[in-house]
């Protein structure tokens, strides 16, 4: 597992089972490493979100080997398209550009290829299981945009169903989308074959703004909410909060290991 420490300029790479920190690596011209995904089994790509950069980082060896300018802040995630696992393309989104776009980069080859143009504010994205379509969460227009990644045409443009849309994921098997909206303090639950906006759950505790989710399985998802200290389960056939766990600290980012 990597982490980003945001306010260190570093990465932190941890083996899971000891639950042991390996080794630290120091980003020095990544003043705010933000977004991190897994490239391959030894790299990593960071997002430098005010630095308008990206990293391409090898975890084992410590090294940078790429630090390359994508010209907007890209805020989030860097994400891979599944059905092309031998391509270097991946996408990030400019949450806070007025102009609203999503950017193609190479991190191998260390420049980005393209700027697509979404709405205002897109930052979580994610690609369905078949690579066919990244759906991307733009925060400030409260929507989600379809690009098609053959093309990179927007395609669809629909509401998101709550205000301020942060993060979003598909089931395991893409039949379904949940959607976190940070300002509305709700998450939608999405039909991703007709679009069609399946429910909109509530969430509990004062403030309880979901930031983060994870993807248990094709039967429920966890949603952290840091300003609430609490994480929800979410029954995605039920349509329901199946459970809520509490005594955690700002929980933010999460994410679930099926084996330990």
């Amino acid at each position: 597992a990597v982490v980003t420490n945001f306010g260190a300029s570093s990465l932190s790479v941890f083996d899971v089972p000891s639950r042991r920190v390996l080794r630290t690596i120091p980003l020095p011209t990544c003043t705010t490493p933000h977004g991190v995904e897994f490239f391959d089994e030894s790299h990593v790509v960071v997002t430098c979100d005010l630095d308008l950069t990206v990293l391409y980082v090898n975890v084992v060896s410590g090294i940078v080997e790429q630090d390359f300018a994508v010209f907007v802040e890209c805020y989030l995630f860097a994400r891979k398209n599944p059905n092309t696992p031998n391509q270097d393309i991946m996408y990030c989104g400019a949450a806070h550009d007025v102009s609203g776009m999503v950017v193609q980069f190479d991190p191998r080859n260390g420049y980005a290829t393209t700027l697509i143009r979404t709405e205002v504010g897109p930052g979580g994205m994610d690609f369905n299981p078949s690579g066919t379509e990244l759906w991307v969460a733009n925060r400030e227009s409260h929507s989600i945009s379809i690009i098609d990644p053959q093309t990179l045409v927007v395609k669809e443009t629909f509401p998101s169903g709550g205000v301020f849309p942060v993060r979003m994921f598909f089931s395991p098997d893409g039949s379904k989308v949940v959607i976190g909206n940070a300002d509305s303090d709700d998450v939608s639950i999405y039909d991703a074959m007709s679009r069609v906006e399946l429910a909109r759950l509530p969430l509990s505790g004062a403030r309880p703004r979901p930031i983060g989710i994870a993807m248990i399985d094709n039967n429920y998802a966890a949603l952290s909410s840091p300003d609430a200290n609490l994480i929800s389960i979410i029954d995605l056939n039920e349509l329901r909060i199946a459970a809520e766990l509490i005594g955690f600290q700002e929980p933010d980012g999460i994410v679930y290991l099926p084996e330990v």
